[in-house]
């Protein structure tokens, strides 16, 4: 039986006549994760305007299983920065002082320099 590949958190057995294959179509029951891998570190996600942190990944240690507005994070200096979800899908982020953001769309890519102002607002 051939041995398939279809994310970093999942692996499954591919069979019948796909298993001769270089690549199998698995199904949807071969699919489903039952098992989150460490990777080091806590994996976030924007759920319902929130931000939360999947029950099954074994580093939440229940910190970020709350679902929250809005995290303070460090920067690469040690500085704090705060990250909100946007209203576009997206998130925010912006530093220690509120005063010098930017704003993401969902697929990560920064689309505006934003203020404090603008960071506060629900609508952005």
């Amino acid at each position: 039986m051939g041995r398939g590949q279809w994310t970093d958190a999942t692996q499954f057995e591919c069979s019948g006549t796909d298993s001769d294959q270089d690549y199998c179509n698995p199904t949807e029951a071969e699919i489903l994760v039952d098992e989150w891998p460490e990777d080091g570190c806590v994996n976030l996600a924007i759920k319902g305007g929130k931000i939360v942190g999947s029950k099954y990944d074994p580093e939440n240690d229940g910190t970020y299983s709350k679902p929250m507005s809005e995290i303070e994070l460090c920067d690469g200096q040690g500085e704090s920065i705060y990250l909100a979800p946007a209203a576009n899908g997206g998130w925010k982020s912006i530093d220690s002082t509120k005063t010098n953001g930017y704003l993401y769309d969902s697929s990560g890519q920064q689309i505006a320099h934003i203020d404090g102002n603008e960071y506060a607002d629900p609508n952005i």
